[in-house]
């Protein structure tokens, strides 16, 4: 029976050895779960990534790290601090164990696998640099101007490595976004120097700030046309083609110059130079005018045309030196001048034609297309032949449409039409006033009197 039970006991002793040994070869076979922790030295404040997740300061892995590899990146290489005093400029990485340093890798990019060791550690050192601060920018929203080859419409805050040079450029002459102003650059103001040039170097050995000062013009737009067809003008010395647009600076002076007559290459028409027009409803009769922009205004000049030929069709061919074969043009051909003919109504009243008469009733005047021309008739006179009435003038009309209710009309020559002045006779009537007792003061108007009135 004792034999029995030690035997059972040897058997039981082996059982637990056994388990013992397969646990063993277990644990050794499982995968090593590490436990690392990271630092930044000396600014604990300085970001950085583990498996691209951003960290700060002291971190540690709670829930374990598996095997390799990991990735350690510090991104921000010159770290602007909080305090905005100095920069944290990365040196490199060093990882290590409890016992002793193992490695340093000076690239800001470390893979690394976990070592044997359960609580490793790794390190990202960065040494400081002193900061200055700059504001630089335009006097004048929207301007253009570049730091170090980064490109900027706005101001700018920048930081730079104390004692560091950067380079700043602007250009000379900019427009804005709908080119109706043009800005000159005048010159930088750095700190409390200036320089007029564009491109400017500066040295970052204190904090000052950096402005370009520009001066603005106001851009207007002209667009140069002609009737009838595209004749060429001269602008300023250049003969070009038209339509033609420009954006000439406010108060700039330029010369426009049209040719007084062209004719068709087949020597059949001939285009007569009449004014120059402009969309504000000026006309100027010389064929080269100068005009100072104020405004956004379009010139036009207007020709009229003559036949010096009979022509089977209204047509011309035009030729020129780009063109290695003619061009068939279409064209309109206009009147050179308008009968305009002149009455009155109501009364035989006289009236002036640009400054000329008087004239009674009706009359026919010849007028150049496109000309203005000045009527004048009286507005309240007593008639020749009589004490007891008066003639008042009433209105104008053109061609049954266009009035004017003053004595004294501007119109323009636009068609072949009446123009027609309404007068009418005004009645007067007579009083006679006595005071009774006779030889008492009478007042009439504002006007005494000590006899009888008549009126």
């Amino acid at each position: 029976m004792k034999r029995k039970a030690f035997l059972v006991s040897i058997l039981f002793l082996f059982l637990l050895i056994l388990l013992n040994i397969m646990k063993t070869e277990t644990l050794a076979l499982s995968p090593l779960t590490i436990y690392p922790t990271f630092y930044t030295q000396p600014d604990s404040a300085a970001p950085y990534y583990v498996d691209y997740t951003r960290r700060i300061g002291t971190y540690s892995t709670a829930w374990g790290w598996g095997s390799g590899p990991h990735l350690l990146e510090v991104r921000d290489t010159l770290w602007l601090r909080p305090d905005s005093l100095h920069f944290a400029r990365f040196l490199y990485w060093r990882g290590g164990n409890s016992v002793s340093d193992t490695t340093q890798v000076n690239n800001p990019q470390w893979s690394v696998n976990p070592p044997d060791n359960t609580y490793p550690w790794y390190k990202a050192y960065f040494t400081y640099l002193d900061a200055t601060r700059h504001i630089i920018g335009t006097n004048s929203a929207g301007r253009v101007f570049s730091i170090d080859d980064s490109t900027f419409t706005s101001t700018r805050v920048k930081y730079f490595v104390k004692g560091t040079t950067h380079n700043i450029l602007t250009h000379s002459v900019q427009a804005n976004a709908d080119s109706s102003y043009l800005y000159y650059f005048d010159r930088w103001v750095v700190g409390t120097t200036d320089s007029t040039d564009t491109f400017i170097t500066i040295r970052a050995d204190s904090s000052f700030n950096c402005q370009a000062m520009f001066d603005s013009v106001a851009l207007y737009t002209h667009t140069i046309s002609t009737t009838l067809r595209n004749f060429r003008v001269i602008v300023d010395g250049d003969t070009v083609n038209t339509p033609i647009t420009y954006r000439w600076v406010s108060g700039s002076s330029h010369t426009l110059e049209a040719q007084d007559s062209i004719i068709s290459e087949d020597g059949r028409i001939i285009f007569r130079f009449v004014c120059w027009t402009t969309s504000e409803g000026d006309t100027f009769w010389n064929t080269s005018i100068t005009v100072a922009p104020t405004a956004t205004v379009d010139y036009q000049v207007v020709y009229y045309s003559d036949y010096l030929g009979a022509l089977p069709s209204v047509v011309v061919y035009e030729f020129s030196p780009d063109i290695q074969t003619p061009r068939l043009i279409e064209f309109e051909l206009l009147q050179r001048a308008y009968e305009v003919t002149i009455r009155t109504f109501g009364a035989d009243r006289p009236y002036w034609v640009d400054y000329q008469g008087p004239f009674y009733g009706e009359n026919s005047f010849l007028w150049d297309r496109g000309t203005n021309h000045r009527l004048e008739a009286q507005s309240f006179v007593p008639c020749e032949d009589s004490t007891i009435c008066f003639i008042r003038f009433l209105y104008w009309i053109k061609g049954g449409r266009d009035t004017a209710t003053t004595p004294v009309w501007i119109t323009y020559a636009s068609e072949t039409t009446y123009i027609d002045a309404y007068f009418e006779v005004v009645p007067t009537y007579h009083y006679t006033i006595r005071s009774d007792p006779s030889g008492r003061r009478i007042y009439v108007d504002g006007v005494a009197y000590s006899t009888t009135v008549d009126r």
